[in-house]
């Protein structure tokens, strides 16, 4: 029971929503980077049937997929819908399903471009299993983002409380 008490805690906690464009086209950037260089160098998901130039320019695609759609849902939707995304009233909760949205839209790019790769016919099978490997992978910097955004900022406010005290 004190588990999910402090799981409701960390969930409704304030959460830090960043409007420095500079520093979110960097975080998911190096997001983009991670997913190209781990497809391409564990070579999950058929990723060692491919040749090498192949297996790289595809990891790069799948890279770059990612930092498009999240690059748009980081910097674009919060410009459309200013009211839904104030600090004032965004939450961990908030913040981990937006990450999740985020990442279905990613799969549902990264079904679309291995349609496009790897010519196979469009089913409703292939694109969850589309969805399924970008979540598999995306947790990743979903926990990242998510914890180490907070920790981030507490250290930098610690450290200022110091140089003030």
């Amino acid at each position: 029971m004190k588990y999910l008490t402090g799981m409701r805690s960390f969930l409704l906690q304030p959460y830090p929503f960043s409007e420095d464009l500079s520093k979110k086209l960097l975080v998911y950037g190096g997001i983009g980077l991670f997913i190209a260089l781990f497809l391409a160098l564990f070579e999950p998901f058929g990723f060692d049937e491919l040749s090498t130039t192949i297996k790289w320019s595809h990891a790069s695609l799948f890279g770059a997929v990612t930092f498009i759609i999240s690059s748009f849902f980081q910097a674009i939707v919060p410009k459309i819908f200013p009211r839904h995304f104030s600090e004032e009233g965004w939450q961990s909760w908030k913040e981990i399903l937006y990450l999740v949205v985020t990442t279905g839209f990613i799969g549902a790019g990264n079904y679309w471009l291995m349609l496009y790769l790897y010519q196979q016919n469009a089913a409703f099978t292939s694109f969850l299993r589309a969805e399924l490997i970008t979540l598999q992978v995306g947790i990743f910097p979903i926990l990242f983002i998510v914890f180490m955004k907070p920790l981030n900022l507490y250290k930098l406010y610690a450290e200022k409380a110091v140089v003030a005290f």
